[in-house]
């Protein structure tokens, strides 16, 4: 037998052709004869476990959407056949097939959820999230144990949330939003259902699930994720649409939840939000949260009063912050009768010498408005806040000054109690303002038995605007009241503006010679002109 001489050139070519395919891996159509073969015959069930690596790889972001998609199908039907639910009347290698086949699926979730952990791309993320979510819907339909309907995998539904709020994408909010828009959570009742409660049971196991990565990183994202659902059923009528089979109801249903039910979506919408809002937030949060939680948050929870420790910490907070969290707090008084005696006194602290310098006062002096607004509230509170005003009045910039006398105009006006801040029928010799500046509380602050002389002290501001206005206090207070938006955003700039750009009727007198300008100029020598320094020109 004579052996055939090989060509080394020839060996070298093939090892190349051979690495080149292994780097570029499998083609669109390698994938598709393989998931023909394996969903034609069990022989080629192997072809999974190929497929699987070959998906590790992460090749490309079209090689992950080929993967995810042929392995989706290869699964999809795998469990409409009922290969991976099993049966009683099997056998053992039928069994021992099945559990082999459940193990490769529980692999191939494990690969997407790594991806969904950290994806080639944004999009190659978004192929991830959509493939994951068809499985969710593939087990609830075909791998459900039996039950009354509508069955959730809680495990995938989890495993999916915690890729998203673990991720290391930096386009994270993409996903988010395709999560929350209309393609699941927006349209879906029970799915939206479902992952407030997955949310609740994630955070309460943040030790575990969500001990690698920060919870700061969680908490951005996971308010993110609350705030990006604006549906919500106003009755059990409006709950109609359903990603997984429609649930049965019944007694079990009723007694532990169900996607049927308003009262249950309350229940579990109030979970999740107090969860979110039990992890650590930063100020921009607090805003974000506080700011849509009267028309957002409060409306769709079973017991809002729940949320009086997340505004106490809010309020802690300071600054912007803590004005909106009276705001919530002030909502649930007048709402749903929450009992939080120490309100007037926390709204007293926030008047300090800076809080008519901030760039949210006109915010703050329209909640401040609405706060005051009972008829009811003691005359030595009220005295307290009027006089306080009075007093930062002094410090305070003009465009503050102009909206803080007519705010206490109104105060006067609706309290007449306190007219005798302004008039007091009883004159005293050698009077000493007993107002304490010092104390916390307001009612015990004496203010009642103060004077507003700050507001005559105004009356002579060098601001010709501030002058007028603060003149009504010396008025009769004929006008029943004065429209504090029309006072609120004014701002130095603008009257500096009003004043410069004022039309005069007629020029005023001066005590010099008025000259058309400095020097003359350079361009126009021959021409005479007024100006202050002869023979000079510029």
């Amino acid at each position: 037998m004579v052996k055939r001489k090989v060509n080394g050139g020839e060996v070298a070519e093939k090892r190349a052709k051979k690495v080149a395919k292994e780097k570029k891996g499998l083609s669109e159509d390698d994938i598709r004869s393989m998931e023909e073969g394996v969903l034609s015959s069990p022989k080629k069930y192997n072809d999974l476990v190929a497929l699987i690596n070959e998906l590790k790889g992460r090749h490309s972001r079209k090689s992950v959407y080929n993967l995810s998609s042929g392995l989706l199908r290869i699964f999809g039907t795998l469990a409409k056949r009922g290969t991976l639910k099993g049966s009683r009347d099997n056998s053992d290698i039928q069994d021992k097939v099945k559990s082999w086949l459940l193990g490769r699926y529980r692999e191939f979730k494990e690969v997407l959820i790594d991806q969904l952990l950290d994806p080639i791309d944004s999009e190659s993320m978004l192929t991830t999230l959509n493939v994951l979510m068809k499985l969710l819907s593939a087990e609830s339909k075909y791998m459900a144990p039996d039950s009354e309907g509508g069955y959730c995998p809680r495990e995938l539904l989890s495993d999916i949330i915690c890729g998203v709020l673990k991720t290391k994408s930096e386009d994270v909010e993409v996903v988010i939003e395709t999560l929350a828009g209309e393609d699941y959570m927006e349209t879906y009742d029970d799915l939206r259902y479902h992952f407030y409660r997955e949310i609740a049971e994630i955070v309460s196991k943040k030790e575990t699930l969500l001990a690698d990565v920060s919870l700061d990183v969680v908490s951005d994202r996971l308010i993110d994720l609350l705030m990006a659902i604006q549906t919500f059923p106003e009755s059990d009528d409006e709950i109609e649409d359903f990603y997984f089979s429609k649930p049965v109801l019944t007694k079990t249903a009723m007694k532990n939840g169900t996607p049927l039910k308003q009262s249950s979506h309350k229940a579990m919408f109030q979970k999740a939000w107090l969860s979110a809002m039990s992890l650590p937030m930063t100020a921009d949060q607090y805003k974000a949260i506080l700011i849509v939680l009267h028309k957002r948050i409060i409306p769709y929870m079973i017991k809002p009063q729940l949320l009086m420790d997340f505004l106490t910490d809010a309020y802690n907070t300071g600054g912007a912050v803590s004005v909106l969290a009276l705001n919530g707090l002030f909502s649930l008084m007048q709402k749903y009768n929450l009992d939080y005696p120490d309100f007037y006194k926390n709204l007293y602290a926030l008047f300090d010498s800076s809080i008519m310098h901030v760039k949210y006062r006109s915010r703050f002096l329209r909640l401040v408005d609405l706060f005051l607004s009972s008829t009811h509230l003691p005359a030595a509170i009220m005295a307290s806040f009027i006089k306080i005003m009075a007093r930062l009045s002094l410090y305070a910039p003009p465009s503050a000054i102009i909206a803080i006398v007519p705010f206490i105009y109104n105060q006067l006006k609706r309290h007449p109690a306190c007219m005798v801040m302004i008039h007091n029928p009883r004159p005293v010799d050698d009077y000493k303002d007993p107002f304490d500046i010092n104390e916390t509380n307001p009612l015990n602050t004496n203010a009642l038995e103060s004077s507003l002389w700050e507001l005559e002290t105004l009356q002579t501001h060098y601001h010709p605007n501030v002058a007028s206005l603060a003149k009504i206090m010396s008025q009769p207070f004929r006008k029943p009241h004065y429209n504090l938006e029309d006072f609120l955003d004014h701002t130095y700039k603008g009257l500096l503006e009003s004043e410069v750009n004022k039309r005069i009727k007629s020029k005023p007198p001066v005590e010099f010679e008025t000259y058309d300008s400095v020097l003359q100029p350079a361009h126009d020598l021959e021409t005479p002109t007024n100006s202050y320094i002869q023979g000079w020109c510029w």
